[in-house]
């Protein structure tokens, strides 16, 4: 206890002698006033009111939202339908063929038919024959006739091609085409044995051939007489007592004009055994 009242006592003694130094201090210079004590007392209040440094506010820029750019419209442009002009249409001036002395040769298709008939093409002359089954066969101008002696299965036979005309007409072409038959009956061989007709033809021996007569004369001639045969082989397997029928188309010309009224041969024709 003694202890303590002893340091109190110099303590209190210690700050008289402090203070009293102090006041001699503030008034000794000339009449100025010290500023120690007031620049220290300016420095500890400096000391004791700083304040803590504001950290600096961080502003964010907000980037506006780009308002994304309208699509560019696309503008197709349509491209107007063009019209178009009716093709001018050409007419064709056909010259006519200058008609030779003989009627032209023919080659002929031989061509299987329902019933197995074989027929041939022949030219077409510039007026079509008259059906020779629609007319009178005593009323014609020119009459092409078929004959025959016999058929026997498995033999050969012939067919005699003859033609008659009016003795009013006379013809300078005359053409039998389009050779008919029953192919499952009969076979064909061939034309054979011309006739004078085709000799004193303009191209003699050489009318006929690829299964056409055409014949040519100049001067024109009153045709009658027998133009050629036609050679047949019946089939062995055909059954005696078939009938068949053989034909051709005809017609007989002047200056490449039809005289008109022609029958065209055609016979039927019964197998024998």
């Amino acid at each position: 206890m003694k202890k303590r009242i002893f340091a109190i006592c110099i303590f209190l003694v210690l700050a008289a002698l402090c203070f009293s130094s102090c006041s001699c201090d503030d008034f000794d210079i000339t009449g100025q006033k010290a500023t120690t004590t007031e620049s220290t007392e300016k420095e500890t209040e400096k000391t004791h009111s700083i304040e803590p440094e504001s950290t600096p506010e961080t502003t964010i820029e907000t980037i506006p939202e780009t308002a994304p750019e309208p699509a560019t419209e696309t503008t197709t442009e349509t491209t107007p339908e063009t019209s178009y002009e009716p093709a001018t249409e050409t007419t064709i001036e056909t010259t006519p063929e200058t008609a030779p002395e003989s009627m032209p040769e023919t080659t002929a298709e031989t061509v299987t038919e329902t019933e197995l008939e074989t027929e041939t093409t022949a030219p077409v002359t510039e007026s079509t024959p008259e059906n020779p089954t629609e007319q009178d066969p005593t009323s014609y101008n020119v009459k092409f006739a078929f004959e025959y002696d016999k058929a026997v299965a498995g033999q050969e036979f012939t067919v005699t091609l003859s033609v008659d005309s009016a003795d009013t007409v006379n013809v300078d072409g005359l053409i039998a085409y389009m050779l008919k038959y029953d192919s499952n009956v009969l076979e064909f061989l061939g034309f054979t044995n011309y006739g004078e007709l085709v000799t004193s033809s303009v191209a003699g021996n050489n009318s006929i051939s690829n299964g056409i007569v055409n014949l040519g004369y100049n001067p024109a001639v009153v045709a009658n007489g027998n133009i050629c045969d036609l050679s047949f082989r019946v089939k062995a397997n055909a059954s005696a007592g078939t009938k068949t029928t053989i034909s051709m188309s005809a017609d007989a010309a002047k200056n490449r004009v039809s005289v008109g009224k022609v029958i065209a041969p055609s016979i039927d024709v019964e197998i024998t055994g």
